[in-house]
């Protein structure tokens, strides 16, 4: 949600204002997040991978998987189930192709821009 991640991003004291640089902040974590959605609506499994894929090795690791669910440690469970249940070929992380997979299986497989594959 925007609110836990203002929550998070709102300094001490806490004043449920944003400064500058809690703004900064704030637009740096929100980014990444509308990237993600976009790349699931759009069934754009290769920039999906660009998006998750933090070290630029080619695969998602379970780390960078395990990110998306940042905002809501209480999520960190289900969303390890989900890694493990898309990654049939352990250890490797996520390649494109399990990504699109995964994402087909969830309905996600893009309503535009190049197809799940």
């Amino acid at each position: 949600h925007v609110s836990d991640l203002f929550q998070q991003v709102d300094s001490p004291p806490k004043d449920k204002r944003l400064d500058a640089a809690e703004l900064n902040n704030f637009v740096a974590r929100l980014v990444p997040m509308v990237d993600i959605a976009k790349a699931l609506m759009s069934g754009d499994s290769q920039r999906l991978l660009e998006v998750l894929d933090k070290d630029g090795d080619g695969r998602v690791s379970e780390t960078e998987f395990l990110a998306l669910a940042g905002l809501r440690p209480s999520l960190q469970p289900m969303f390890q189930v989900a890694f493990r249940m898309a990654d049939t070929d352990p250890p490797d992380g996520l390649s494109v192709k399990e990504l699109a997979a995964a994402t087909k299986r969830l309905g996600m497989d893009g309503g535009g821009g190049r197809r799940l594959q």
